[in-house]
């Protein structure tokens, strides 16, 4: 009898629980196809270079600079700990959004959409969630619960990264939104102990 009422309970929202992805599918397309008309010249370069600024290549270029700055001494080696910190929580969205894209498989806009045009590189990854948007976000938490002076700084720079990948035209907005979700989810995590099993305890002043 109970598995009879669960059957019919999850009968009657699978209908619904469709009908409220297609509104938010016919929602995505209709705010990637606006794209032509909230370009702007001006803002184009810029936001390109915020979309780049976010990418694997400038992350982990970014770990290993502060990650010898702390080995060799040199500068608040609280602070680049607290970094590097809130770097691992970015690296695990990021690892965790990769396996989220196997699952999901959307496919991006570009390919999706006939006639659309993106700015900058297209990326060949499944599209749900945004993993830019789920990195910079986890930072941008993480700098923020720790109390870093930069996280304001930070937080802006997440904002333009989450909106510059919606820009490009590379995401739908209901990516982003589960790039952010995710990111929020793992920047709130403290991840000083694994800082300190990688690069040892802090040095004693």
């Amino acid at each position: 009898m109970a598995e009879t009422v669960v059957s019919a309970i999850t009968d009657s929202l699978a209908p619904r629980a469709r009908a409220l992805v297609a509104r938010l599918d016919a929602l995505d397309r209709a705010m990637v196809r606006a794209l032509p008309r909230i370009r702007r010249r001006a803002l184009t370069p810029v936001l390109v270079a915020v979309t780049y600024s976010g990418s694997g290549p400038v992350w982990f270029a970014s770990a290993t600079v502060l990650a010898s700055l702390t080995s060799v001494g040199i500068g608040d080696e609280r602070a680049i700990r607290i970094w590097l910190a809130c770097m691992t929580g970015s690296l695990a969205s990021l690892v965790t959004g990769q396996l989220l894209k196997r699952g999901f498989r959307r496919t991006r806009p570009f390919d999706a959409l006939e006639g659309h045009e993106t700015l900058g590189l297209r990326p060949r990854d499944a599209s749900m969630p945004s993993t830019h948007s789920s990195t910079a976000t986890a930072l941008a938490v993480g700098l923020a619960l720790a109390g870093s002076p930069w996280a304001p700084l930070v937080a802006i720079w997440a904002a333009a990264v989450v909106f510059s990948r919606y820009y490009t035209g590379v995401h739908y907005p209901s990516d982003l939104a589960a790039g952010v979700l995710l990111g929020g989810a793992f920047g709130i995590v403290d991840y000083s102990g694994v800082v300190r099993v990688l690069l040892g305890a802090p040095r004693l002043v």
